[in-house]
């Protein structure tokens, strides 16, 4: 249910670790057909992904085929916690559950690097979440 309130480009990370580590190679075909963004797109994404799991794994282009090389001793779930430090959202829900000090919300737009017009509208996607749990 929290995923359908995370940030598309999250998603989209998720998503493409996952059709990756199922596939221990995939075709760039194969990837279009499960996941249907383009080939541009897909390649920001394998940029962003190699970024966020430096240490971690590595994606890798061979000849038209794309798999992960995840390091020993590495498990999914801290690949998974690695894309979702990226996450605005969450973010967001943390400084709103533990917010202690009684922060205005202004501080949070201090603290994060995005427009305020962009934090009210996660403080507001937050706040829908948080009513249907």
């Amino acid at each position: 249910m929290l995923n359908h309130y995370l940030e598309n480009y999250i998603q989209n990370k998720i998503e493409l670790l996952n059709i990756l580590h199922l596939n221990k190679s995939i075709t760039i075909n194969e990837l279009f057909s499960l996941f249907p963004l383009s080939a541009s797109s897909i390649n920001v994404l394998i940029d962003e992904l190699n970024f966020c799991l430096a240490g971690l794994a590595t994606i890798k282009r061979n000849r038209g085929h794309l798999s992960v090389s995840i390091c020993e001793d590495v498990q999914l779930p801290e690949l998974y916690y690695s894309i979702y430090q990226d996450s605005n959202v969450l973010h967001c829900l943390k400084y709103m559950i533990l917010n202690d000090s009684n922060k205005s919300f202004s501080s949070f737009i201090e603290e994060r690097p995005i427009a305020k017009s962009t934090a009210y509208r996660i403080r507001k996607s937050c706040g829908s979440y948080l009513k249907c749990i």
